[in-house]
């Protein structure tokens, strides 16, 4: 008999192992290679976790009943009772499976339902973009402190020193939070390339929706054909069906950062129109509404714009255009300084160090 039981451990323990295997490959951070991801990989919570480890212990119950063994009772997965060695399994295999998704940061979702237990946190968010190396000159650009920093691209990363100059000021910056950022079309030397490596202590998102902070960022780099990097030449069916596949309207998401804006929508240069239709519609069609749009790529257009959303509180949501590029043309020094967003309530509070 005992021979049996240790047989119907053993076999658990197997199980678990493969278990946790597959939640860490599944799990795992993914960066997008410049293209859409999958849709339906999603953040395993807790709950899920739990879940899997009652099965296990299910499993390793009826095993025992067909052989005449009496497992040990489960309530490390079940919640009840004095545990047995079945229990000390499950409470290691939660224990191990908990540990391998812990962090909102590495949670990437490009679609479906929230992490268990999320809530959005009262922060500041402080949003800048389109720098194209002028972080370099002392001064210029004031940014102000925060809880959060939100970066829609146009760093003018080429090279991986200057990935790791960026970084180094990034990190001398008055943000108590994490840096988030994506990439625009002068980014030209990000394709392809290991982010966290690239801009060390960044949270970079490229096609993804990743919870930080409390709060689901939705983050990309594309835009129509213009110049550079991460550029889009496509119908409007095209452009539409594009962003439907990364931004599903069913995703659950609380800040949009595209380093291009909608079309229509602060996207003029030199009175041409240069953003997304697709964009636009696929943001539009969100079942619940993002609370803030961030994003960069026309300077002429920084500040504070509106978003038509049907489903939005007053209509619209906000869309901020954070390009700073103008900052240094002295009739737009002080107006085109980082704006500092209050959320959830999503009130512009500051602007400039």
């Amino acid at each position: 008999m005992s021979a049996r039981i240790n047989r119907i451990h053993a076999a658990g323990i197997v199980f678990g192992v493969l278990v946790v295997g597959f939640l860490a490959f599944y799990n795992a951070p993914s960066e997008s290679r410049g293209g859409p991801v999958n849709p339906a990989v999603r953040v395993i919570s807790s709950d899920d976790v739990k879940s899997i480890a009652s099965t296990v212990g299910g499993a390793a119950a009826a095993t025992a009943g067909s052989t005449g063994a009496v497992p040990a009772r489960t309530s490390a997965a079940q919640g009840g009772g004095k545990a047995g060695s079945t229990d000390d399994q499950a409470a290691a295999l939660v224990a191990a499976v908990e540990a391998s998704t812990k962090g909102a940061i590495g949670a990437v979702t490009p679609g479906g339902a929230p992490a268990a237990g999320r809530r959005r946190p009262p922060i500041k968010a402080v949003l800048v973009s389109d720098t194209h190396g002028l972080y370099t000159e002392p001064g210029l650009i004031k940014v102000p402190a925060g809880d959060m920093l939100l970066f829609p691209g146009d760093v003018e990363v080429g090279s991986p020193a200057e990935g790791q100059a960026f970084s180094r000021w990034l990190q001398g910056l008055p943000i108590t939070g994490p840096r988030v950022v994506t990439w625009g079309n002068m980014d030209t030397g990000t394709r392809g390339r290991n982010a966290a490596e690239l801009v060390p202590g960044a949270t970079v998102i490229v096609d993804a929706i990743q919870e930080v902070n409390g709060y689901r960022i939705f983050g990309s780099p594309w835009t129509p054909r213009f110049a550079g990097a991460y550029q889009l030449q496509q119908t409007e069916a095209e452009s539409v069906a594009f962003w439907s596949k990364l931004l599903p309207p069913n995703s659950d998401v609380d800040i949009i950062l595209t380093h291009g804006p909608p079309r229509g929508i602060a996207d003029a240069a030199r009175g041409v129109s240069r953003g997304d239709i697709g964009l636009l519609k696929a943001v539009q069609a969100l079942e619940k509404p993002p609370l803030l749009w961030v994003c960069g790529h026309i300077h002429e257009q920084y500040g504070e714009h509106r978003v038509p959303h049907p489903r939005a509180p007053g209509g619209s949501i906000l869309l901020i255009n954070s390009a700073v590029y103008y900052v240094q043309k002295p009739e737009h020094a002080a107006k085109v300084q980082p704006r500092v967003v209050a959320l959830p309530e999503v009130k512009v509070v500051a602007q400039g160090a």
